[in-house]
């Protein structure tokens, strides 16, 4: 499960997968989340789950101007 969450909105965008995610799928959930909010400023924090540390995903956060904590 992969989930959003604001102080505004509370739980704003997840996703539930059957299995572990792979940077694809990962990606994909950045570019929902980026385009649901509008293209507004976000902060995503990230444990070291090994999909977070792959460089597509570091990529894609620098593409949609998303920062990582």
């Amino acid at each position: 499960m992969i989930f959003a969450i604001s102080e505004e909105n509370g739980l704003e965008h997840y996703r539930i997968y059957p299995k572990s995610i792979d940077h694809h799928k990962f990606n994909e959930y950045l570019d929902e989340l980026y385009v649901e909010n509008k293209h507004d400023n976000i902060a995503i924090f990230l444990d070291n789950l090994k999909v977070h540390l792959k460089h597509e995903v570091t990529m894609k956060l620098n593409e949609l101007d998303i920062e990582s904590i």
